[in-house]
């Protein structure tokens, strides 16, 4: 939600819209933010398994969420904004 603002709203530099969605899915949970802003670089998204050097707080978000869930952080570049979407839970109901 941070990133959405301070990377996407702010940087348009007017109004926009961040959606927080949560969805149970076979004992999991699907966690959805999406906004409206600038949208994030492809190259953000290329390189989010290597070596940790700029976008640390994404990059430690992602490791993390692989090494307890299994899977990271998927990250999509829409039309207008970004759709960042993780699954936590065991999978079990």
């Amino acid at each position: 939600v941070e990133n959405s603002l301070k990377h996407g709203i702010f940087k348009k530099n007017e109004k926009g819209n961040v959606k927080i969605s949560i969805e149970k899915k076979s004992g999991e949970y699907l966690v959805t933010i999406e906004d409206d802003g600038i949208g994030i670089d492809k190259n953000v998204i290329d390189n989010l398994d290597s070596e940790i050097g700029k976008n640390i707080g994404l990059k430690n978000v992602h490791s993390r969420l692989k090494l307890i869930y299994g899977r990271g952080l998927e990250i999509q570049r829409m039309e207008k904004g970004t759709k960042i979407s993780f699954f936590i839970g065991s999978g079990k109901e």
